[in-house]
């Protein structure tokens, strides 16, 4: 049962390097995913752990290039954070159980952007959705449709 500092290796190659506790991953560390077919590094967290879950604050990147900056709850995304993704969308806000969930702002990759409330990743609530030529709606979304 690891305890202290160590390096944890998995039979199909999953690295963990960090703080153990009584066998969990607790405090800082670095998980490196593995993937099988290429034996490369798939994804990668690097940051708080806690009870052997993601936990506070941590960076995770994944191989197409998409990458998260931000905390962590019992595994998932939860509480602000910047979500950069492999298209070169943004989006900067809250998150809850994994999703991108109460206040934030997308910036898609061709100028488009919405600022406003979400819910179960999707605009929902009051928000200004605006077109790279200027165009916008402000109101209520239901389900990422204008709603009003």
């Amino acid at each position: 049962m690891p305890h202290g500092r160590g390096k944890f290796t998995k039979a199909n190659g999953d690295i963990h390097e960090g703080n153990w506790v009584k066998g969990r991953a607790h405090g800082l560390g670095v998980f490196r995913e593995m993937n099988p077919q290429t034996g490369m590094v798939g994804s990668t967290y690097d940051g708080n752990w806690r009870s052997g879950k993601k936990s506070g604050e941590g960076v995770e990147t994944w191989p197409d290039g998409a990458r998260y900056e931000g905390q962590y709850e019992d595994d998932r995304k939860s509480g602000k954070g910047v979500l950069y993704l492999a298209d070169g969308s943004i989006y900067t806000g809250e998150f809850s159980r994994g999703m991108i969930e109460g206040q934030g702002k997308y910036l898609w990759a061709n100028g488009k952007q919405y600022q406003g409330q979400w819910e179960a990743s999707k605009m929902n609530g009051f928000g200004t959705l605006v077109w790279p030529d200027g165009v916008q709606y402000v109101g209520q979304f239901d389900n990422d449709k204008f709603n009003g």
